[in-house]
C-alpha cells in the first residue's frame, strides 16, 4: 500500500488531501470544483493515496468489496426471525446457506418470489441446505419494519425462513439493492452472489447449490 503524500481529512463521505477532495460515490469521474478535483469512485473502491499536487490518485478495493468476492469466506451476519429467534451465518457452517435478500417495496422481488418458493420447496427434505430470506428496508441504510413485513407475508408468503436483515448485515454483504442472491458453501465461502429478478437467476442459484455441495 502506498503511503499518502499528504494528511487525509475525512469529511463524511469525502476525503480531503490538501486542496484535493475525493468523494467515494458514483462512477469514476474527475472534475474541477471550486479549485479542487472531485473524484467519484465506483462501489468497492477506496482511496489509497493522492499526490499532494493532485496529479495522481491511487485506488484499492475496499475490505468490504474483497469480503464478498466469490471464493472468500462470507462475513458473519446475524439476523432475527419473525418469532424473535437469532440466527448467524457463522452458526450454519457445515451446511450450504442460501440467502435471498428482498424488500416488501421491491417489485422485482415479487416477480421472482414464485420461482424462489418453488425452488426452495424442492429442498425441504434436504437438511444440508439452509434457506434464509433476509428482509431489508427499501433504504439499505435503514432498519427493517417487522410489522410491515408480517403484514406483507400474510398474502405473499416466502418458502425460505424469513429473517429481518439489519443494515449492518446488508452492508457486510454489500447489498445495495434487491433482490440479491448469495450462496455459502459448508466452509462459509461465497460460491454465488448475484442480483436481478430474471428467471435465469433461479437456475443459476440451483447450479450454485450443487456446486456448494460438491
Amino acid at each position: 500500500m502506498r503511503s499518502p503524500s499528504a494528511p487525509l481529512e475525512r469529511l463524511n463521505d469525502r476525503v480531503r488531501v490538501g486542496a484535493l477532495e475525493v468523494k467515494g460515490l458514483g462512477t469514476i469521474d474527475a472534475r474541477v470544483f471550486q479549485d479542487a478535483v472531485l473524484y467519484r469512485l465506483t462501489d468497492g473502491l477506496e482511496v489509497d493515496s493522492v499526490a499532494v499536487d493532485g496529479s495522481a490518485l491511487w485506488l484499492r478495493p475496499s475490505e468490504q468489496a474483497v469480503a464478498v468476492q466469490r471464493g472468500f469466506s462470507g462475513p458473519n451476519a446475524t439476523f432475527t426471525d419473525l418469532e424473535g429467534a437469532s440466527v448467524s451465518t457463522s452458526d450454519l457452517k457445515g451446511r450450504t446457506v442460501v440467502m435471498v435478500w428482498w424488500s416488501t417495496a421491491c417489485t422485482f422481488c415479487e416477480e421472482a418470489r414464485p420461482a424462489i418458493n418453488g425452488t426452495a420447496a424442492r429442498y425441504l427434505e434436504d437438511k444440508s441446505v439452509v434457506w434464509l430470506a433476509p428482509a431489508g428496508a427499501s433504504d439499505v441504510e435503514a432498519e427493517p419494519n417487522r410489522s410491515s413485513i408480517v403484514s406483507f407475508l400474510e398474502s405473499r408468503p416466502y418458502a425460505p425462513r424469513v429473517v429481518l436483515a439489519p443494515a449492518d448485515a446488508l452492508g457486510a454483504y454489500a447489498v445495495g439493492g434487491y433482490p440479491r442472491y448469495t450462496v455459502l458453501d459448508a466452509a462459509g465461502r461465497i460460491v454465488f452472489d448475484e442480483s436481478g429478478s430474471h428467471v435465469d437467476r433461479v437456475a443459476h442459484l440451483e447450479a450454485a447449490i450443487r456446486q456448494a455441495q460438491r
